[in-house]
């Protein structure tokens, strides 16, 4: 099946460009970014900025918002069975230096995963931080926050 990723959630506030591969199912159904409930991406967020979880999206979204964070996907378009990075085939890669251009105020690109940092090197120049994916397949959710929580307090301290 011919995916498609979704729209970034970026603004002139954005100093911190998220990247993951391509959406997953669920996420792709409901139009959201990490909208798997065992993602543990939001949970991240909401923790790091000692604020209560919330569910809606509205506030998800906000929540990046104020805090300078900007979402989006390496992949613009590929096919793949089901949700797995791995079956990725036929991608076609989202013009991130072109977003870096018009939004100078990003100094900072992080991949969600392998693929998400694979797929942005292979279609763009910048050189992005990999982090471990968020996904409910990544078993050691533990270790994944705490990177995930050092590498946002070293890139928006700065």
């Amino acid at each position: 099946m011919l995916l498609h990723s979704l729209q970034p959630i970026v603004d002139t506030n954005s100093r911190l460009l998220i990247l993951g591969s391509m959406p997953g199912r669920v996420s792709l159904a409901a139009a959201q970014y990490y909208a798997h409930p065992r993602n543990r991406f939001w949970h991240i967020l909401f923790d790091f900025f000692s604020q209560s979880y919330s569910t809606d999206y509205a506030d998800r979204i906000a929540l990046c918002r104020v805090n300078g964070i900007a979402l989006w996907d390496a992949a613009a378009v590929c096919r793949r069975t089901g949700s797995l990075d791995a079956t990725m085939t036929d991608v076609i890669g989202n013009d991130v230096d072109g977003l870096l251009k018009t939004y100078p105020h990003i100094r900072a690109v992080v991949c969600n995963g392998r693929a998400s940092e694979k797929y942005c090197r292979k279609f763009n120049a910048v050189r992005p931080l990999y982090l471990p994916s968020t996904s409910p397949l990544n078993a050691s959710v533990k270790d994944v926050d705490a990177q995930w929580k050092a590498a946002l307090h070293d890139i928006l301290s700065r």
